[in-house]
């Protein structure tokens, strides 16, 4: 997967980690990463650990938010 340019913005709506995990993988997120600034926002529905400490290990402070309808959080990560 090559990712180009830069992105201020990030809506991540892959398939959960469960079902598509290769979507999920911490060489994805370092791709990600990669072509975001400092300020630039990440948005997911999965709020799973492993995911946080990536996104975390990656430069990005992590905030929970309340999830849509039967969904109890989702994560915003802004990049530092």
């Amino acid at each position: 997967m090559n990712i180009e340019g830069l992105y201020d913005l990030v809506y991540f709506d892959a398939f959960g980690p469960d079902k598509q995990p290769e979507m999920w993988s911490r060489e994805v997120m370092q791709k990600i990463a990669a072509v975001t600034h400092p300020g630039s926002v990440f948005v997911t529905y999965s709020a799973k650990g492993e995911l946080k400490r990536n996104l975390r290990d990656l430069g990005f402070e992590v905030t929970l938010l309340p999830g849509p309808p039967g969904k109890r959080v989702m994560i915003r990560a802004v990049k530092k």
